[in-house]
């Protein structure tokens, strides 16, 4: 590896679990939203069934 390049590479991978880690936490904060969300709702749920 060429050490003029290195400090690129380290930041493209910081950069790239930063991105990365972002996307999974807002992934897991809209889940949890939608779950109070329907929350509700899961009481009406069984009078749909069949």
């Amino acid at each position: 590896m060429n050490a003029t390049h290195s400090g690129f590479i380290l930041a493209a991978y910081l950069i790239c679990i930063g991105v990365v880690g972002g996307l999974t936490l807002a992934i897991w904060l809209d889940h949890r939203r939608l779950k109070r969300a329907l929350a509700p709702l899961e009481g009406q749920r069984g009078s749909e069934r069949t």
